[in-house]
């Protein structure tokens, strides 16, 4: 009998395995990875408003993670959340296709993903590494003269990230930034485009009080809608979540319950908590929240990254990446990481860009019905997300403090955070 039961457990669970989706679960391991970068890269943020794209960043970092050894491959690997093993390639690459896939054949996918590999052009990267950059991060690699003309080098960089992000992100490469010694620049840009399911009602923006703190207040402009949203409700904050067209993404509003509640919400915040948001119960939501516009300057991310423990990868005399440049007179190390971000968000949808660059160096709505609901008004200091609803990957991670500053800053961090 227990020999019959053990038979149809197994007949029972046999579809299941025969029909799951192992890109499914990559992409799922993937997002995990990418909201615990997110989590914890977010609360290296200064004060203020805020903006990163935690995607952007690991996807960059992936690709030069592919090129380290030893140590430097085990400090990167902590610091970014990245697998023991070999996964991550692929895993990457199933949440990327499952990104820019769109919902059906006569919807946009809203959203572009694109990288690249830009190398002196004297230089010759290792076969396997560009393989596995072309093969599982669409990495195609262009040669360019970084020894004879680094200022050239640098306008094509900036070039093509600005055609990625549809002009939003015009430059990713300060000036001067690169020189004769840059070896190799890998870069990852996202382009995110997508109206709402359903349009705020523009009638029903109205100025309103916006509380940046105990004391101040100024008067924004409010959006307002009341429908059927993902919600849930926590110790200390209120979580909505408002779909785009299409409904492979949302836009979530992670909100205090009290003015000066936005530090104690920043500590709870966890990758599980990010991934959970794309779970949410439809509930009837009364929903208020100011227009955003944060156009970021280009940031370094050296100190942050190295707060999370990657500082091997800057260290000219250890780091080693081998596995990307096997040449002795080319030891190469990462010399900066830049970070640049954009978000426009209206009663129509919301356009978001970023990119990331990695230098390598050689060393040397609708009208309110009245029907029961929760109340989500964000008028003091809270914390959005642009989230891949399949896999809940975070793509942007923000905070706004006061909605009249049109600037962000990547962090960085503090003493007391360390």
């Amino acid at each position: 009998m227990r020999m019959l039961s053990r038979f149809l457990l197994c007949l029972f669970l046999l579809p299941n395995v025969l029909f799951a989706d192992p890109d499914a679960e990559r992409s799922l391991e993937a997002a995990k990875i990418v909201n615990s970068f997110a989590a914890a890269h977010h609360r290296l943020m200064a004060q203020g408003n805020a903006l990163t794209s935690p995607w952007s960043i690991e996807m960059c970092m992936a690709m030069a993670y592919a090129g380290a050894e030893g140590k430097t491959s085990g400090a990167m690997r902590k610091a970014f959340f990245f697998p023991a093993d070999d996964r991550l390639p692929v895993c990457f690459q199933s949440l990327r296709e499952s990104l820019v896939a769109a919902p059906s054949a006569d919807v946009v996918p809203g959203i572009r993903v694109a990288n690249r590999i830009f190398h002196d052009q004297g230089l010759a990267p290792q076969p396997d590494w560009l393989t596995l950059t072309r093969t599982c991060y669409a990495a195609e690699a262009a040669p360019v003269d970084f020894r004879a003309d680094p200022s050239g080098a640098s306008r094509l960089i900036n070039q093509w990230v600005s055609e990625q992000t549809g002009g939003k992100i015009p430059a990713i490469i300060p000036d001067g930034a690169l020189n004769k010694l840059t070896r190799v620049v890998l870069v990852n840009a996202v382009y995110f485009d997508l109206p709402w399911e359903e349009r705020f009602t523009k009638e029903l923006t109205q100025d309103q009080p916006f509380h940046i703190d105990a004391r101040q207040t100024r008067n924004v402009a409010l959006m307002f809608k009341q429908h059927q949203l993902g919600y849930v409700k926590k110790k200390g904050f209120q979580i909505a979540a408002l779909p785009y067209a299409g409904g492979k993404f949302q836009f979530v509003v992670i909100l205090p319950d009290a003015v000066d509640g936005l530090a104690k919400v920043e500590k709870a915040i966890t990758g599980e908590l990010l991934s959970e948001c794309a779970r949410l119960n439809p509930t009837e939501v009364r929903l208020s929240f100011p227009r955003i516009r944060l156009e970021a300057p280009i940031v370094s991310l050296n100190r942050s990254l190295s707060a999370l423990g990657a500082g091997l990868m800057f260290d000219s005399d250890h780091a080693d990446f081998s596995r990307m440049i096997h040449d002795p007179t080319e030891r190469v190390h990462i010399s900066e990481v830049f970070h640049r971000t954009y978000l426009e968000l209206d009663e129509e949808g919301t356009k978001a860009a970023a990119a990331t660059a990695a230098g390598f160096s050689a060393a040397t709505n609708g009208v309110p019905h009245e029907v029961p609901h929760k109340v989500v008004k964000a008028d003091h200091p809270f914390l959005f997300m642009i989230q891949h609803i399949p896999t809940g990957t975070c793509l942007f991670l923000g905070r706004l403090v006061d909605p009249a500053i049109g600037t962000s800053a990547v962090v960085e961090p503090v003493a007391a955070k360390k």
